[in-house]
């Protein structure tokens, strides 16, 4: 079994620093959401997924290529739980 460590910090960095952030923040959000009304309901693989969206993410927002497949890690388990939901009749 494997054990798993957390550590929270607090960031100090310079203004333009913080400017940087903020921007790759905004785009990593603005880029869920876009793959969240971009992506056909039945598409819930991550494999799928990414096929599906990965160069536009990355052309579209900017991101690297880690910031873009975690968005896209991101997106399928989000569309994995909504299906579920549905599935079991809950409000999404």
């Amino acid at each position: 079994m494997s054990q798993v460590l957390t550590i929270s910090c607090k960031l100090k960095v310079s203004e333009s620093q913080a400017v940087k952030l903020d921007a790759t923040l905004e785009a990593f959000m603005q880029a869920l959401n876009w793959v969240n009304q971009n992506t056909p309901q039945k598409i819930v693989n991550a494999v799928k997924l990414q096929s599906h969206c990965y160069y536009e993410v990355r052309t579209r927002f900017r991101l690297s290529s880690n910031l873009a497949q975690q968005n896209l890690s991101a997106g399928s388990r989000c569309s994995q739980s909504c299906q579920a939901k549905e599935s079991s009749g809950e409000s999404v």
